[in-house]
């Protein structure tokens, strides 16, 4: 859902009282339109996000750190340039609108201390964030708006003196006193819709939480007004909301179905009953990064990974096609038997052929009946030449299908590599992680390398790590090559190595050494491998686990292919929230 007025006045309550008087450290614009100010003062460090993102624009506090482009955007060394090493004096939202005002102070060129403003604007189909100077000029926004003056739309271009968004017509709920709300309902039409009547004469309320205050009047979503008594208990509600966000103390609340977030409010959501579950989060930021953070990050992900998975699924498709190719023809060869005994058929039958026929009836001595067959003949060579025809088609496919034994070895090699792969992209969760990607396949040859890219050992990142229950570490690589790596050269031979069973999947390691891992450990092991595999989501996944002495390269084998024996199996099912609970960072 967009934030609402209510809401972002919860956010900027919160927040606020945390980021007034620090200084900006540093700045970062890690999407094209989010921006972080690396903030730190006397009570530590603090990172401000200003999103103005369609779908997803907000301010909060991130908990963890965003991977950040090699080059910065031209406007976040702009913002560094005009903002760098300033101080937040100032945070209010604006009343009755989904803005938010922050005042900057810094030294500008000639050493003089200047206020500027950051306005982000949470309204429309295109929020934005906006810098303006003492003047209430546009320094530079993060979304220029050309508009159309003549049809009375704003413009957003530097040098302008900067226009807000039109207000609305709405009421402002926050800014009423409670005689004020009173009459406004009041004089609302007889047997109206509580969700409209809200929703058309009060700014800054959300379909969500209209339905809300209609379903805790009314008993149902689409209540209607039609007594006084339902007027005066929907005013006390309004009003009880009005009080908290006068007075910092509205609360946050995630709305969740399925164990997935699907919105948030300012209040707890009673409307959907047991279908639903609303969880109270520890602040507002917390609760925006657990509602969009995942999502949009892994959408990133998935979007710069498109470029590798196109690449990989279209030589999977030409593998897989190779493949189906070669098991035909080697199910032709292997029919060659019956040639050779044409052949003989036809040599000791040789006076029974005419000159020029296209086919001779004989008697088939090597069936057990001695039953007739028709052998079908070139007419434009003689018996003799079709009978070394037989026996050269035969001797053809004998020798195919040594060849074809070993091309569908590699076509079914290249297969599982690939599928590795694809599970490896889907599985990615940095920028990092592709770029290690992009490297194998770089090494294998299905990329060419990058024109003028200098790959850095510190872009590599180490296999992600989870702390078992029982103490022990548990690594799990995140590519084929780090596969390798981890399993065949750094393990010990006495760590426990994990891969779930006929799917294709992270290689998982115990670090052990001559300790022996407790059940848990192994089951918590067990999970992770499943998790980092195509059976994510799946139930009693089988996985086999066997000491790393016992993991072998594959003979001939591409990247992360291995063979084992002996080794166990346990079933297991994944649970993501308490893996999460394992990860170490990084």
């Amino acid at each position: 859902m967009p934030i609402d007025a209510i809401f972002l006045e919860g956010i900027v309550s919160e927040i606020a009282d945390r980021v007034i008087g620090q200084k900006i450290d540093k700045i970062f614009q890690p999407e094209r339109e989010e921006i972080i100010l690396a903030l730190r003062g006397a009570a530590g460090s603090t990172r401000l996000l200003l999103s103005a993102a369609p779908g997803s624009a907000r301010l909060s506090i991130l908990s963890e750190n965003r991977e950040n482009p090699a080059v910065p955007p031209m406007f976040c060394m702009f913002l560094r340039k005009i903002l760098g090493s300033g101080v937040i004096r100032e945070m209010r939202k604006i009343p009755g609108e989904r803005m938010v005002e922050i005042g900057v102070d810094s030294v500008d060129e000639l050493g003089e201390l200047r206020r500027r403003r950051v306005m982000l604007e949470l309204v429309g189909r295109q929020p934005n964030l906006v810098l303006l100077d003492e003047e209430n000029r546009i320094i530079d926004c993060i979304r220029r708006v050309e508009g159309d003056i003549a049809a009375g739309k704003r413009q957003l271009l530097p040098g302008m003196f900067y226009r807000a968004p039109d207000p609305q017509s709405k009421r402002d709920l926050l800014s009423l006193e409670r005689e004020e709300l009173l009459q406004i309902i009041a004089e609302l039409p007889q047997d109206i819709e509580i969700e409209r009547a809200l929703m058309t004469n009060f700014a800054g309320i959300s379909p969500l939480a209209a339905r809300e205050f209609a379903y805790r009047v009314g008993g149902d979503t689409a209540a209607r007004l039609t007594d006084d008594k339902l007027r005066e208990t929907l005013a006390a509600q309004l009003f009880e909301i009005v009080e908290r966000a006068r007075g910092g103390g509205l609360e946050p609340w995630l709305l969740k179905k399925d164990s997935e977030p699907v919105d948030f409010c300012y209040m707890p959501i009673e409307q959907y009953g047991e279908t639903h579950e609303c969880t109270k989060m520890p602040n507002f930021s917390a609760l925006l990064e657990e509602f969009y953070a995942k999502r949009e990050y892994s959408e990133r992900i998935r979007l710069r990974g498109r470029e590798m998975t196109k690449t990989v699924t279209n030589a999977l498709e030409r593998a897989t096609r190779k493949l189906e190719t070669r098991r035909a023809e080697m199910a032709e060869a292997k029919d060659r038997e019956r040639l050779r005994e044409l052949g003989d058929l036809l040599m000791a039958n040789l006076h029974l052929v005419e000159r020029g026929a296209k086919s001779v009836k004989v008697v088939d001595f090597y069936d057990e009946n001695n039953a007739e067959v028709e052998i079908s003949l070139d007419p434009k060579i003689n018996a003799q030449q079709n009978a070394s025809k037989f026996y050269r088609d035969y001797a053809r496919r004998k020798n195919a299908e040594k060849m074809l034994t070993t091309l569908i070895s590699e076509g079914e090699t290249e297969q599982t590599y690939l599928k590795s792969v694809l599970n490896e992209l889907k599985s990615a969760e940095s920028d990092r992680e592709l770029s290690g990607i992009r490297e194998e396949l770089v090494s294998t040859g299905y990329l060419r390398p990058q024109s003028g890219a200098k790959k850095r050992k510190s872009d590599a990142l180490p296999p992600r790590e989870f702390i078992s229950s029982g103490g022990f570490r548990i690594q799990v690589g995140r590519n084929n090559l780090q596969n390798d790596q981890l399993t065949l050269k750094e393990a010990h031979k006495n760590d426990v190595w994990l891969h779930v069973q006929h799917a294709h999947g992270a290689h998982v390691l115990i670090r052990c050494g001559a300790d022996e891992p407790d059940d848990a450990t192994y089951t918590e092991a067990g999970e992770i491998a499943a998790f980092y595999s195509d059976a994510r989501g799946g139930a009693n996944v089988a996985v086999d686990y066997t000491r790393a002495r016992y993991v072998k390269k594959m003979g001939g084998g591409k990247p992360g292919m291995v063979v084992y024996d002996p080794y166990f199996t346990m079933y297991v099912t994944p649970d993501e929230s308490r893996l999460r609970a394992l990860r170490q960072k990084g």
